[in-house]
């Protein structure tokens, strides 16, 4: 049987303690705040990342050294027959461009994948690649079956305010300080691998129901649909959300999964942001 190989980056909110029990192996993210730089899920916990966010910080994501990549393909073929890299979106990040020209030097031996994905939904690509490998699927035949899948989730995503926006250079100073002042809450929207903004309304409960009745009405059932709510750590509102999609009775039999907003994302949402989204069950 071939010996596969899994990797991804911390993007897909896969911590490395995960990653060890599930067999896979996880390159954090660097993250800079002016001249410092930090490792996402290594430097900092993830309630200190979302500390030194309020306190004013302010970060930005950058690409894993194309070194860094190289060594550790090259490292990792030395125990293994091939290897399935499975990076950030390719709409959010050139790691995959990046990925696709050092794959070259290892003849065949190396696939990036474009789950066109960030957060729980890149990683719930990679716990399926690994799962495959499991089963005995053989290399071609994985690669084969997440290409088809690549930008099969969608998810909505609500921040708590605008300021994080602001200081990621998403939405303009003069935009940040007008909807904080009326009161407007985004809402923004994971499609095809890039997010964009989907719409805007008074409140964070409008915005979760407006982004629930868009679930309720999608083609989605608990046969064919996996339900996840991403949180940053704060699991009382992440069940209150938990609990306004099953009093939706177009989604009260899913079993809704919780998650951590990833630091790449949460750099631009900022703490006390929410998410729904889905991914398409491999079958």
């Amino acid at each position: 049987m071939e010996k596969i190989a899994i990797i991804t980056d911390s993007d897909s909110n896969i911590s490395l303690e995960e990653a060890k029990k599930l067999g896979v192996i996880v390159l954090s993210k660097p993250l800079s705040c002016g001249d410092e730089v930090i490792m996402d899920g290594v430097t900092l916990t993830y309630d200190e990342f979302v500390k030194e966010l309020k306190d004013g910080k302010v970060y930005k994501s950058a690409q894993i050294a194309p070194q860094i990549v190289t060594d550790l393909f090259e490292e990792t073929l030395k125990t293994h027959d091939y290897i399935i890299y499975i990076p950030i979106s390719s709409k959010m990040s050139k790691t995959y461009e990046t990925s696709l020209l050092i794959e070259r030097e290892f003849n065949g031996r190396v696939k990036t994948i474009d789950a066109r994905s960030v957060a729980e939904f890149q990683g719930y690509e990679v716990r399926l690649a690994k799962r495959l490998v499991d089963e005995g699927k053989s290399f071609k035949e994985i690669c084969d079956i997440l290409e088809g899948r690549g930008g099969s989730a969608i998810a909505y995503v609500v921040p708590e305010t605008l300021t994080y926006l602001k200081r990621g250079g998403r939405i303009t100073p003069a935009a940040a300080m007008l909807g904080n002042l009326i009161g407007l809450k985004p809402i923004l929207i994971l499609k095809d691998g890039m997010i964009d903004k989907f719409d805007a309304v008074r409140t964070v409960k409008k915005a979760l129901l407006v982004v629930i009745n868009e679930l309720a009405n999608s083609d989605i059932s608990p046969e064919t649909h996996d339900l996840f709510v991403l949180h940053t750590n704060e699991l009382d509102r992440a069940n209150e959300l938990v609990e306004m999609i099953k009093a939706n009775e177009k989604l009260a039999g899913f079993n809704v999964n919780l998650a951590l907003i990833p630091g790449v994302v949460l750099c631009h949402t900022g703490p006390g942001a929410l998410a729904v989204g889905y991914a398409i069950k491999h079958k």
